[in-house]
């Protein structure tokens, strides 16, 4: 895939273009969508080879001998990956960076999503890759009558005011036993739970599904009623160990490892999703945050070993660091109880950070039995505020309105960002980009952030305006707010 995810292929061993992807009906779609990729999906059945790949809201397949879209596929070659959210997704931001898992004739896709408020349900969709129409639905967010349905309050799978609880890392599977390993995400919005009071399964979990019919075979929920972002970041590793069993006896074993942000690997019995070591509900801080109630417990196993650190003191920090007393300074004023310390309004420590512990990137294992991880120790510093009444809001301009309530969450309120974690400052943001390219990226989304085609052309125009520093600021100015 191209940087504007525009598929080609090339001879591996000369670096001869063979083909790349022309057909003008999609290209266009594609470099406003402003999707990333980490890569494409090959299938074959007999003579019929196919390249599955991504762009914005649809799943495509092309002859992998020569590019042309599979017409057979869908709608002339491309699906909606929109197809088993329900109406709720229709204006929502619904994008796939992950390949997708292939079982048989199956493709079992992963999806990004929103992480406020507008996320769309994170449901697992499989699709035939033959006729490119959906074949099964696994709801993470569970409907009435279903299991786990009891764990949120009773409307959230409307998905009004929560969504998500996707697949974004990517999946294994086991193709002889015909099961697929999910981990998926947390449930939007990420830092505070108490609109989803529960242990909100199927949020944070590695689920073992039956890849034909999506019938869920065992779970294990890697983090109950997360309100830290601490979903798993990596697809599972499928392993076979050697493992004592109850008997004492050294037997092998075929198992799935999870990787965490928190640092910790999780080890299951494939087949009965038993763990192989114990994994011990331990007592955990509770939030002070108003309407928030964290959950009591945490699950933490006890073995392997940590592969990061999970505590944080005031001698861990550097001896180098040229503000190592205001460093120290800040950690003792700071609310830190471990690696599962709520948010609160002062400010709270997250060690491992929100972007662990392990990374997208994942693990290794090698024959030996070792597992090789890339594992991130920086430490983060947050802060949980109300969030602005209609009456503070009516005080505003009309793009400083947009700008609090859809971009500050990750940009923060001055503009400034935050870079290191992939929030990019919008300050002077008009001395680097014109505004059909901003316009572009707020309709369409790009990388982490997610598309706001929710907004209507008058907000997106207010907003411009404040960015770019031009918004009129007329006395008696109406501050009503607009209409979406």
């Amino acid at each position: 895939m191209t940087a504007t995810t525009q598929p080609f292929a090339i001879n591996a061993a000369t670096g001869e273009q063979i083909w790349t992807r022309k057909d003008t009906t999609t290209v266009r779609a594609m470099a406003r969508s402003g999707s990333t990729s980490r890569g494409v999906t090959y299938w074959e059945k007999g003579a019929d080879k196919r390249i599955l790949f991504t762009n914005g809201a649809w799943l495509y397949a092309v002859e992998a001998a020569t590019g042309k879209p599979v017409n057979s596929f869908g709608d002339q070659g491309r699906t909606s990956l929109k197809a088993g959210l329900g109406p709720t997704a229709k204006d929502k931001s619904v994008i796939s960076n992950t390949p997708g898992t292939v079982y048989n004739d199956l493709i079992i896709m992963p999806m990004r999503l929103s992480e406020g408020a507008d996320a769309a349900l994170g449901h697992i969709q499989a699709f035939n890759i033959q006729t490119g129409k959906l074949a099964w639905v696994f709801h993470t967010i569970p409907q009435p009558g279903e299991f786990g349905y009891d764990t949120w309050p009773k409307d959230t799978y409307k998905n009004t005011d929560v969504g998500a609880a996707n697949n974004w890392s990517g999946m294994a599977v086991d193709r002889q036993r015909g099961i697929v390993y999910v981990p998926t995400g947390s449930a939007a919005f990420d830092f505070y739970g108490g609109n989803r009071l529960g242990q909100n399964l199927f949020a944070n979990c590695l689920l073992a599904l039956d890849a034909k019919t999506g019938k869920r075979l065992w779970h294990f929920q890697l983090v109950h009623h997360d309100i830290l972002d601490r979903d798993a970041p990596a697809p599972p590793n499928l392993v076979t160990v050697t493992h004592k069993g109850s008997d004492g006896r050294p037997r092998r074993v075929d198992a799935v490892a999870q990787v965490s942000k928190q640092g910790y690997v999780f080890l299951f019995d494939r087949v009965t999703g038993k763990p192989l070591f114990p994994i011990k509900e331990t007592p955990m801080p509770t939030s002070d945050i108003e309407g928030e109630k964290a959950w009591p417990t945490q699950p933490i196993p006890s073995k392997p070993a940590p592969y990061a650190r999970n505590i944080l003191t005031a001698v861990d920090i550097s001896p180098l660091a040229e503000n190592r007393a205001e460093l120290q300074a800040t950690l003792q004023k700071s609310r830190y109880q471990g690696a599962f310390t709520p948010l609160s309004k002062g400010g709270t420590i997250i060690y491992p950070g929100l972007d662990g512990g392990a990374e997208y990137g994942g693990a290794a294992v090698d024959p030996d039995g070792i597992m090789y991880v890339n594992s991130n120790e920086m430490a983060w510093l947050i802060s949980l505020n109300r969030k602005m009444s209609s009456d503070q809001l009516a005080q505003l301009s009309p793009g400083q309105r947009v700008y609090t309530t859809t971009c500050a969450q990750c940009h923060g309120a001055e503009r400034k960002g935050n870079p290191a974690s992939g929030f990019p400052s919008l300050v002077d943001i008009n001395k680097r980009r014109d505004r059909a390219f901003v316009n572009n990226i707020i309709t369409n989304g790009k990388g982490m952030m997610p598309a706001f085609a929710s907004l209507s052309t008058k907000q997106k125009q207010s907003l411009l305006a404040f960015l770019f520093g031009d918004e009129r600021k007329e006395p008696g100015m109406n501050h009503d707010p607009e209409p979406a």
